[in-house]
């Protein structure tokens, strides 16, 4: 979706402007909503009370022009994230679209440690070669002519620039040298004289149809002769070119401006010169853009002149320091040779800036969270694995539109349940590498010609369970798209149709607006929202199976209704989810699916944490603050509304206070941190050192007893107030 965005961020207040050495999330206290708004570039409708009116002191806003910026800017003194800023000369977006890639023939990797270059181990060997200090290809002094030394990396690549769109010329640069081969006897030819060929480049991609794999060429292939070694052992630079116009449009994007390439290989063919030996250090490949930001010393001036409001034309007086917080690079990219050059950009803006300026990127989800797609042929690698890897974003977001998205009910009838899987492998890639997230969602429609998908707008269940998967798997903030709906033409043809949380055109706000503001966002601000900015996400279980065999963590079964209903073996469509945060606390979610709704029992959980060294819990829900007590074992009933969660917590009472209703002994060394009561019937007994750090009532009827030789140690001024026997 190619135009420009709008971001709203809805902040806690008292937040200092200036912080962003971390990361975007360091400027929350709970877990913040950016609404997203493309089709920024028309101001006219733009009344900017309707930001006011919802945000907690600091908006994102971006458009195309500077004045729109400024204008904004004066208008609410809120908070930007520029996207497409600095006219036409300048991007920041429009030079994160750019490629730079370079292949390490020994050591390149995917993010999964498999090798991206895969050498012919028949005719090549591995060497160290002093010049480079490093492990290089060598051919063996015995290789037959004909086989290919190397391979890969079937990686994906754009036929043209998403911002100012035109065509991509791709460099490819091939590191090599050779060497007289010590097994040859006889003549060698003079080199400057010999234009015999050492090897051939060849660059190809691969298409997958019912008869497997089929390789097609890109340009033609190009010959290497020893005269243009210019010597022995001397390392040299082997150019070549290419483009992808010409190449099927096997993928496209909006309106044909980005179209991909699939399975892109580099090759090198040995035709075996019995004296020499050939080596090969690596493979670079980059089109102009990216070239420049990674080599080019006046664009990467600028683009730290950007970051310091240096660069002409520029923003509001102060507005680096008060207003502008990140840059976004180019919506959606999805090649690897992409982010080599949106990780240097990033650093230059961060270096230049103090820290105070960062990159923010989002991310497509896409069928199975594989770089390339089943149309094109799949990468063997993760696209979520590979950014993270290869990038040191701040705050990446992933968009991923659950409900007719990729699926839709014409498609499969099980469209629901895929849907939620589909995003459920990217969320997963997420957590196995514990990166702070936001998770774009959607909260209308968008609607283009010969496009199924995104037709219309989530219910609130919908939305609500949007959100709620999105916790269970980590996700420290929302995005969700759009906030203005808008209607684009061409020719006078509608060629987007966009509803949003606000129609300016009739004045009317959204009923998930309203939602949004009254239900989530203060639960997001809230204590649960701030608890889960803190907590780490653990294990997920989705869609799991009532029954009471399967264990899930500590719990050990789980059912509707009375504890007779156990044994069901259904999967109603429930996800739960696991955190960990304070020392010997568990933390767990459960989350009911916007679809599920024949059951309308309560869920019953049974748990056991009889092994944890505690007997008494304190069973807190952030949702609603409520709580309650608990032994070790025992049972939990929780209901949950379609689309909605439960976030709870079990805290050891000896640990962190409340009240102990059943007989415990606690061993080692233990420290308690919130006011505790001993109630009638319970005894609490001490068999090592107990540092108190508040206050301790007994009851009558209660006890608190020590083993011989343990301690009690009152500090910060806590007591033990007794009011029973002991």
């Amino acid at each position: 979706m190619k135009r420009c965005i709008v971001l709203v961020l809805f902040l806690l207040s008292g937040i200092n402007s200036l912080i962003l050495s971390q990361s975007l999330l360091d400027r929350f206290q709970g877990i913040p909503i950016i609404p997203n708004n493309w089709n920024s570039q028309d101001q006219s409708f733009y009344n900017y009370s309707y930001f006011d009116s919802v945000a907690d002191g600091i908006i994102g806003f971006t458009g195309t022009e500077n004045v729109y910026y400024n204008q904004f800017i004066h208008n609410t003194n809120l908070k930007v994230i520029p996207y497409n800023a600095y006219g036409s000369h300048i991007t920041i977006a429009k030079y994160s679209d750019g490629a730079y890639s370079n292949w390490d023939i020994i050591n390149s990797r995917y993010s999964n440690d498999s090798l991206a270059i895969i050498k012919n181990n028949d005719i090549c060997t591995t060497a160290i070669d002093p010049q480079m200090n490093k492990a290089v290809l060598k051919t063996n002094n015995s290789a037959v002519a004909g086989p290919l030394l190397c391979v890969g990396p079937g990686i994906m690549q754009q036929i043209y620039y998403s911002v100012e769109p035109g065509k991509k010329n791709y460099t490819r640069t091939d590191s090599l040298k050779i060497k007289l081969n010590p097994a040859y006897i006889g003549t060698v030819p003079a080199i400057s004289r010999d234009s015999t060929v050492v090897c051939i480049l060849h660059t190809v991609y691969k298409t997958k149809n019912g008869k497997g794999w089929q390789e097609h060429p890109i340009g033609k292939p190009k010959e290497v002769k020893v005269y243009q070694f210019l010597g022995y052992d001397k390392w040299i630079a082997v150019t070549s070119g290419y483009d992808l116009s010409e190449v099927s449009k096997l993928g496209s994007g909006n309106n044909g401006n980005m179209q991909f390439v699939p399975q892109i290989d580099f090759r090198i063919e040995w035709k075996k010169v019995d004296y020499l030996n050939l080596f090969v250090n690596s493979i670079t490949v980059w089109d102009e853009r990216g070239y420049l930001v990674i080599k080019n010393d006046s664009i990467r001036t600028v683009i730290k002149k950007i970051a310091l409001n240096n660069e002409e034309p520029q923003f509001s007086h102060n507005s680096l320091n008060n207003n502008i917080i990140a840059y976004q690079t180019v919506d959606e990219p999805s090649c690897i040779d992409n982010f080599a050059v949106i990780n240097e950009i990033d650093k230059l803006l961060n270096d230049a800036s103090g820290g105070k300026i960062r990159l923010f990127m989002s991310i497509a989800n896409t069928w199975n969270g594989k770089l390339g797609n089943e149309l094109v042929g799949e990468e063997p690698n993760y696209k979520v694995d590979e950014i993270l890897a290869r990038t040191n974003l701040a705050f990446p977001s992933l968009n991923a539109y659950l409900f007719n998205c990729p699926y839709t009910r014409d498609m499969d009838t099980n469209y629901k349940k895929l849907n939620i899987e589909r995003l459920i492998i990217s969320l997963d890639r997420f957590n196995l590498i514990h990166k702070p997230f936001f998770l774009g969602i959607q909260n209308g429609f968008w609607i283009k010609p010969n496009d199924v998908h995104l037709h219309e707008t989530p219910t609130q269940e919908q939305f609500l369970y949007n959100i709620n998967i999105g916790l269970l798997y980590g996700a420290k903030g929302f995005v969700p798209m759009n906030y203005f709906a808008f209607i684009s033409k061409k020719n006078n043809v509608t060629t987007d149709s966009v509803s949003g949380y606000f129609d300016p055109a009739n004045n009317h706000y959204s009923p998930l607006y309203y939602f949004t503001k009254n239900v989530i966002k203060p639960r997001l601000n809230g204590y649960f929202g701030r608890t889960l900015k803190i907590l780490t996400q653990a294990m997920q279980y989705p869609d799991i199976n009532f029954n009471t065999t399967d264990i899930y963590n500590f719990i050990t079964s789980i059912g509707f209704g009375s504890l007779n209903s156990y044994g069901n073996n259904i999967r109603p469509g429930y996800d739960l989810g696991f955190f960990t945060g304070q020392t010997d606390v568990k933390y767990f979610m459960l989350v009911r699916r916007w679809y599920q709704t024949d059951y309308n029992l309560p869920v019953l959980i049974r748990y056991d944490l009889s092994s944890a060294g505690y007997n008494n819990y304190k069973l807190y829900n952030y949702n609603d603050s409520t709580y309650s007590y608990k032994s070790s074992i025992d049972t939990i009933h929780i209901s949950v509304n379609p689309g909605d969660g439960r976030l709870f917590s079990l805290a050891p009472v000896a640990k962190y206070g409340g009240n102990i209703l059943y007989n415990e002994t606690i061993f080692g060394t233990n420290t308690l941190t919130g006011p505790m009561t001993i109630k009638s019937g319970a005894t609490l007994i001490i068999s090592g050192t107990y540092n108190v750090q508040s206050d301790i009532s007994v009851e009558i009827g209660g006890a608190l007893t020590t083993q011989e030789g343990s301690i009690i140690n009152l500090q910060n001024g806590a007591r033990i107030l007794v009011t029973g026997d002991q």
